[in-house]
């Protein structure tokens, strides 16, 4: 299902985004249609190179450009990280969340408005494409949101959605 989709941007280029990244190329998605932006120079140098997609100027060109947006930074700077995304943040896109212990309603309230969000929690056998990964949806997510990035975690392994009540649980085996 995620083939359908023209665009998915990704926040963060750390080692679990570069294992999705990975996961979606290798399972046919087109490196032309993903993006990311990653404020460390080399690192953002090397994925870039690797994969063959594009390094976005910063978080607001990323989402203007994203019809998913993945979230994939460390839990402490989501609050400045969402709101340099909040601005440009529209129904148009999708929320996809990684960040342990970051909750939906936390996401929404930040990112203002009625936005759709996915919590994920993907685990580190997920690095090497046999990885299980958690999903909750938030208030506004639709139906067709959570296939959406149970195909994009299927490419990674297995994704089941469960309960937002247990997704500490699972961050916690993860």
């Amino acid at each position: 299902m995620f083939e359908q989709v023209k665009s998915i941007g990704f926040v963060g280029g750390g080692n679990m985004a570069e294992a999705i990244i990975k996961g979606l190329i290798e399972g046919g998605y087109p490196p032309a249609n993903i993006a990311f932006f990653e404020p460390n120079k080399a690192r953002r140098d090397l994925v870039q190179k690797k994969y063959g997609i594009a390094a976005a100027a910063d978080n607001k060109e990323l989402v203007s450009r994203s019809e998913i947006v993945l979230l994939a930074v460390k839990p402490q700077v989501v609050q400045a990280v969402v709101g340099e995304m909040a601005p440009v943040f529209s129904d148009d896109n999708l929320l996809v969340s990684i960040l342990a212990g970051v909750t939906t309603e936390r996401l929404e309230v930040l990112l203002g408005g009625s936005p759709r969000v996915v919590r994920t929690m993907p685990n580190t056998p997920a690095l090497v494409g046999a990885g299980a990964a958690a999903l909750c949806s938030g208030k506004y997510a639709r139906e067709d949101d959570r296939t959406l990035a149970c195909s994009i975690f299927e490419s990674l392994g297995a994704a089941k959605v469960v309960s937002e009540e247990q997704m500490d649980a699972v961050t916690g085996l993860s």
